[in-house]
């Protein structure tokens, strides 16, 4: 059982950690619950310690690479409110998560049968959709620093719940005299050239 799509951009590390158990218990009544995220790498690291303080004791996990709070990919199994559940991650920056999730495009998650341990099995292979045995699925979760009407996934409306507040701080190189900004919308190429002349560096 999947839950409905549903986007989240960036507000408290408790209100996440909240949502993700209301959509864990989503249907408590099915045999094993499946809950799919992606979206910005930004708060994967919260979202990693958020899934696993809703799991019982006991549950098991694993990612690839070897941080967890930074893993591409990861996978969790066990119980949320006495629920089989189990919760993959598979984050792809914030408006590709946005595509995916309104759109319901198949991505590569870890396959239920990826090795788990209760610390956490580090070093997983990654997968992608050609990946044999990979679990290539819609996801149901998208987690966003942008709201879906700023990109230009628009066509199926998603349901936004802010959940955290990531800080970004604007930087400029020092020395810097022109910067080239160029933007690829639907595959229409555009390109603004901002000078930074008259920026106090340091």
């Amino acid at each position: 059982t999947t839950i409905p799509n549903t986007t989240i951009p960036m507000r408290a590390f408790s209100i996440i950690l909240a949502a993700i158990a209301i959509f864990a218990s989503t249907a408590a009544s099915q045999a094993q619950t499946y809950m799919r995220l992606t979206g910005s790498t930004a708060f994967r690291a919260n979202t990693h310690n958020a899934i696993r303080n809703i799991m019982a004791a006991g549950h098991t996990y694993a990612y690839t690479g070897s941080s967890f709070s930074s893993a591409n990919q990861s996978i969790f199994t066990g119980t949320v409110g006495g629920n089989p559940v189990i919760i993959k991650c598979s984050w792809s920056g914030s408006v590709d998560g946005t595509n995916t999730v309104s759109n319901s495009v198949p991505i590569a998650f870890l396959a239920d049968s990826t090795t788990q341990t209760t610390g956490g099995q580090s070093g997983v292979a990654a997968v992608t959709t050609s990946t044999p045995g990979a679990d290539v699925s819609a996801p149901d979760v998208g987690m966003a620093d942008t709201f879906q009407n700023a990109t230009p996934f628009n066509t199926n409306p998603l349901t936004e719940i802010k959940v955290g507040v990531i800080g970004f701080k604007w930087l400029v190189n020092r020395g810097l005299t022109q910067l080239t900004v160029a933007v690829d919308t639907n595959g229409t190429s555009t390109a603004s050239v901002a000078s930074t002349v008259g920026l106090v560096a340091g």
